[in-house]
């Protein structure tokens, strides 16, 4: 029996990014999303394709981390007042013994993990989220003090560009709020799937943005933006039911 990495998730370690996901959605994940065949790489708690130069774990030290958390409660505590906010933090997976500790999503899209910098993005005239961007497909997760989010992005067509994020677990959920989460995650990702097809055949399309991800209120939204032939920009957003 493999040994849970955290005490309110049921994730194991000696199963697969891709099977942990699988079993938490209630569904296998290979027949909703497009899986590359060749160059998959596999990092602690993500998998992805980049291209250039290759990604490295960066841990923070202890008395950074300690002066950083001090610092950004003084600056909440200023700003919103004391006690009235929450700071999650990831802290680091201990390597495997004997081997080089493998980077997590945060050090492969270290600007791209939150649902507020898809969001912006999605809303964005740009094609991409940064001019020097390397990853070209990557399906992670991110684990924080009460809740663990999915990010889900592929970048490999050179017009149609998706990205699908959500909270998949939070340990105050009840069963009812748990199967609206998986349920929304899942129904993001068909539809994007399907969004992505039609798009690819689309010739009135120069380029396109498919985005599911929450927003400040945590409401899924599907955010689309095309920039036709003319280079004019059409943005379009909806909500998911949950």
């Amino acid at each position: 029996m493999g040994v849970p990495l955290m005490v309110d998730i049921d994730w194991n370690l000696e199963r697969g990014l891709m099977e942990n996901l699988s079993v938490h959605l209630g569904v296998d994940l290979r027949e909703l999303i497009d899986v590359p065949r060749e160059g998959l790489l596999e990092g602690d708690r993500v998998i992805y394709v980049g291209h250039g130069e290759g990604f490295k774990r960066r841990d923070p030290k202890p008395e950074g981390v300690g002066g950083f958390l001090r610092e950004l409660a003084a600056a909440m505590d200023e700003a919103v007042g004391k006690g009235r906010y929450k700071i999650s933090f990831e802290m680091p997976t201990p390597p495997q013994p004997g081997g080089e500790p493998k980077p997590r999503m945060i050090d492969v899209i270290p600007d791209f993990v939150w649902w507020r910098e898809h969001v912006e993005y999605a809303r964005s005239p740009k094609l991409l989220p940064r001019g020097d961007w390397r990853v070209d497909w990557l399906l992670g997760v991110l684990f924080k003090s009460e809740e663990a989010d999915m990010v889900y992005l592929d970048f490999r067509d050179p017009k149609v560009k998706v990205v699908v994020s959500g909270c998949f677990y939070s340990m105050h959920d009840s069963c009812e709020l748990e199967a609206r989460r998986r349920n929304v995650l899942v129904s993001s990702l068909g539809k994007a799937k399907k969004l992505k097809e039609r798009y690819q055949s689309n010739p009135h399309v120069k380029w396109v943005k498919i985005v599911f991800a929450p927003d400040q209120e945590e409401v899924q939204k599907m955010i689309i933006t095309v920039m036709d032939p003319a280079g004019m920009l059409t943005t379009s957003e909806s909500q998911i039911p949950g």
